[in-house]
């Protein structure tokens, strides 16, 4: 019996990686990405898996805990552990990329994978009758922030939860959100730059279509 269509709202990390899984396993796929019709404040470009804050993807020196969950991930065939492989830069004991490089080459293997088919909208209501990976991140927009809140107090209200205290949670999540987006995300590259910005003039003219990188 072939499975249902599995729905992936956000293509950063965790959504990426979840929707290469699915595929490589014989699930189709519809990954949801609201940029760059809807962009936030801190992303700069349409691409998937963007590196808004740090370039670090932590230490890479065995027997520590970040270098525990990536080893984990490449026995699991991580496409996004692959990826950064192919992009490191120099940075001590650390696994760090270029963010550039390596948001394009996940948009650009997300993109030729024939199981997988992606919208570029903004999505505001979960379908409650299918499978829904919702891997928004902290940049969930306010629309999709409240459906969340809605369906949580849907299942907490069974649970004892009054309608007024759900509302208050779900308010407080927004506020958290709407904080996380006025944050000033211009860390400094562990390899000693500074993070890439981009102007309005060279920013990628085309929606979702990286800009050139020259090494």
């Amino acid at each position: 019996m072939k499975m249902a269509t599995v729905k992936i709202i956000g293509a950063g990390l965790a959504g990426a990686e979840a929707a290469w899984q699915c595929a490589r396993r014989g699930v189709e796929v519809e990954l949801f990405e609201m940029r760059p019709v809807r962009t936030t404040p801190a992303h700069q470009t349409g691409d998937f898996a963007e590196l808004v804050c740090s370039n670090s993807l932590k230490s890479d020196s065995e027997n520590t805990a970040p270098w525990l969950l990536k080893e984990e991930m490449r026995r699991a065939g991580s496409m996004l552990l692959e990826i950064a492989r192919e992009c490191a830069v120099p940075a001590g004991h650390a696994l760090a990329v270029d963010r550039v490089t390596f948001a394009a080459r996940v948009t650009e293997m997300i993109s030729r994978e024939p199981r997988m088919v992606v919208r570029r909208e903004e999505v505001t209501s979960i379908d409650e009758g299918g499978i829904t990976v919702v891997a928004s991140g902290p940049l969930t927009s306010e629309a999709l922030a409240g459906e969340i809140g809605r369906l949580s107090w849907a299942a907490s209200s069974q649970q004892g939860t009054s309608a007024a205290e759900a509302a208050l949670h779900v308010e407080a999540e927004i506020v958290a959100l709407k904080r996380c987006e006025t944050q000033a995300l211009s860390a400094p590259d562990v390899s000693g730059g500074t993070t890439k910005r981009f102007s309005d003039k060279s920013k990628p003219s085309r929606a979702g279509v990286p800009a050139p990188h020259k090494p």
